[in-house]
């Protein structure tokens, strides 16, 4: 079944919904200048200020600090003094509604899939968006399914017209000038002729590139599912060079989770990664539920090398609370970070949420260049 990206119009349909709890006049003026601010705010966002952009949605005043000035500098393109301060409750809620609008108009960038990346991070540390009721964690998942989805469609190799027919039919428009050849051709029609086979020649090569083009991604997709349904069918662990069964269950979602990173292709999550994962965990056998502190102290001394960068607490909670765990060498019960909120330290996570969880942080981090 084709997964549909969600519609473009999504901000435009809601924002006024989005922003009554905030804002008393929404009349026609008004909220036609938010919309206008929104849309200069999503084209502000980058790979560079993505996560503070995130972070600062979900509450977190200190990277509202670092990404106020261009939640300012769009209000202001629109014609408005605007001096709100981090603290205010409209900053946070435009930047939400532009990541929204972003994961909407722009469904297939790379941005989106960090939004969405990240989005999903703050959620299941128990984080809510600045919008009450904003289904931005809904909205991640979609363009990440539909991300998945068209980044491993493939290719269809024959085009119309085919190289062969192009090149019969640019031929035959030299065929005139080939009859003419023995009574000597003008220079001008010469330089006709020349130009017409320059012409077939930047066309084929063209056409010979975007048939490379395809063919290397059609192959690219092959060798990534026979990687990953390879992985899933064995029952050994490369990463702790035993038997699935054999690693303590508290190491194998992160474990897992890693191994699945290494057999993903580009910066696009694995269409199905979820049940990739429930696959493996299931085949260990994997007990009920797993606390996650539990399981970095588990998965530590396998995956030290990888998820080295924590860019920020609570969209990367598995790879802050691996800086921890490497910080304490002396002492592994000294007690560690919990999330404000709760929920990420409570025993008995699932260990495929947690799996998916350390998925979506090493996929971040490959799209920040951090690995």
């Amino acid at each position: 079944m084709a997964v549909e990206r969600l519609p473009s119009t999504l901000v435009d349909e809601r924002m006024a919904d989005w922003l009554r709890p905030f804002i008393v006049d929404l009349a026609g003026e008004r909220i036609g200048r938010l919309r206008r601010s929104v849309e200069t705010l999503r084209e502000a966002l980058s790979l560079g200020n993505a996560v503070d952009a995130v972070a600062y949605a979900y509450g977190d005043k200190d990277a509202g600090e670092r990404i106020i000035e261009t939640v300012r500098v769009a209000m202001r393109n629109t014609g408005a003094a605007y001096t709100a301060a981090v603290s205010d409750a409209e900053p946070p809620v435009l930047v939400a509604a532009a990541l929204a609008d972003h994961l909407a108009v722009k469904p297939d960038s790379e941005l989106s899939t960090l939004i969405s990346l990240l989005a999903l991070s703050a959620d299941w540390c128990g984080r809510r968006a600045a919008i009450e009721g904003m289904r931005l964690a809904d909205y991640a998942a979609r363009q990440l399914a539909y991300r998945s989805a068209i980044t491993r469609r493939t290719a269809q190799l024959t085009t119309s017209p085919s190289a062969s027919e192009f090149v019969q039919r640019a031929l035959r428009s030299l065929e005139a000038a080939t009859q003419d050849a023995a009574h000597g051709l003008h220079e001008a029609r010469r330089g006709s002729e020349f130009a017409t086979f320059a012409d077939i020649l930047i066309a084929l090569a063209a056409r010979v590139d975007e048939l490379a083009a395809r063919s290397e991604s059609e192959r690219a997709v092959l060798r990534e599912q026979l990687r990953q349904q390879t992985w899933v069918s064995q029952s050994w662990c490369e990463t702790a060079e035993a038997e699935w069964r054999d690693v303590a269950s508290e190491a194998r979602p992160i474990i897992a989770a890693v191994e699945l990173a290494e057999r993903t292709w580009g910066t696009t999550p694995a269409a199905g990664a979820e049940a990739l994962l429930g696959s493996i965990l299931a085949t260990a056998s994997a007990g009920s539920g797993v606390d996650p502190i539990a399981a970095v102290a588990a998965a530590g001394p396998y995956v030290a090398d990888r998820l080295q960068v924590a860019p920020h607490p609570f969209l990367f909670p598995l790879a802050a609370e691996l800086a921890r765990w490497r910080e304490l060498e002396a002492d592994r019960e000294e007690p560690r970070w919990r999330p404000p909120e709760g929920g990420l330290a409570d025993a008995g996570q699932e260990e495929t949420a947690i799996a998916m969880q350390a998925y979506r942080e090493v996929i971040a981090l490959r799209l920040l260049g951090h690995d």
